[in-house]
Order: C-alpha cells, then structure tokens, then sequence
C-alpha cells in the first residue's frame, strides 16, 4: 500500500486520485453504489482511474466548451512553450488550471453519470450493454486523447527545433 501511495506524484493525487474519491463517494451517496466498502487498495486504485477518465473528459470536452462560450482560448502552444522556459510560475499556473478544470469535470461527471444511471435502472437496461457501450466511449475518449497529446508531442518538437535554428 506505501509503495502504490509512494510511486504517485503530487500532480496524480491532485488531478486523479481526488477527483476519482470524491466521485466514487458521490455516486455512493447519490446512487447507493458501495465503492467506500472496497479494501482501500482498490479503491485508490479505482479513484486513480475514474480520476484520469474525469481529467480527459475535462482536457477533451470541457476545455472546448469553455473556451467556446468564454471566448478565452490562451496562446498558441509554441508561445506557451517559450514563455513558460521564461517564466516558471507560468508552468506552475497551468498546473493549477488543469486542477480547476478536473474538479469541474468532476461534477459534471458525477452529476451526468448519476442520472445516467438513475435513467438505466428506469428503462430497464440491461447492466452489460451498459457496460458495453462505457467501453466503447472510453475507446474513443483515450483515442481521441492520443491523438490531442501527440499534436503536443509534435509542437514540441517543432518549438524547440526552432529555437535550435535560432542560436
């Protein structure tokens, strides 16, 4: 158990392993799940996977939203990369950001989430299609999730082989 606790960062427990706890307590308290009554292992372990599933909804879904209604979508990626070798508190903002944006995702999540199951117990779906169709939308959100991190991955690259050019 230390050493599960011991491999994650500061940046895991803020961004996952909260927000995945606070929504596995509250689909508890709102759905009468029992997520609370699992042996502690598993259930930091569950709170650390329903908490990156909330951070890539947050990074995928959520970020876009904002940004379209709020019309405050940042800087290009490349300006952020020089700016933040420049000024480190810019890495240590974004940090913060990214944990707004998780606890915001958490309660949509949760609330979305709870009513969705509220709806399948209405209608009568059957648990396993349900499951199916979780799958399947976790495929497409990882995938999708892949895809935006590799255009960073690339932007990167491109960022600092300009700066290489430059010198």
């Amino acid at each position: 158990m230390n050493d599960l606790l011991d491999k994650l960062s500061n940046y895991d427990i803020l961004n996952h392993v909260i927000p995945g706890s606070i929504y596995l307590i509250g689909l508890d308290y709102l759905n009468g799940t029992d997520f609370m009554g699992m042996d502690i292992a598993y259930f930091i372990l569950l709170s650390f996977a329903f908490g990156i599933i909330i951070g890539r909804i947050g990074s995928l879904v959520l970020q876009k939203l904002l940004y379209k209604f709020t019309k405050e979508a940042g800087e290009p990626y490349e300006e952020y990369i020089k700016a933040s070798r420049k000024d480190k508190k810019i890495v240590l903002l974004e940090s913060t950001k990214k944990e707004y944006r998780n606890i915001m995702s958490m309660f949509i999540t949760l609330l979305l989430s709870s009513l969705l199951l509220k709806l399948i117990k209405i209608i009568n779906i059957r648990i396993n299609l349900a499951i199916y169709i979780f799958i399947i939308l976790l495929v497409i959100l990882f995938g999708a999730s892949t895809l935006k991190t590799n255009s960073f991955i690339i932007k990167r690259i491109k960022a600092t082989n300009d700066e290489g050019r430059k010198e």
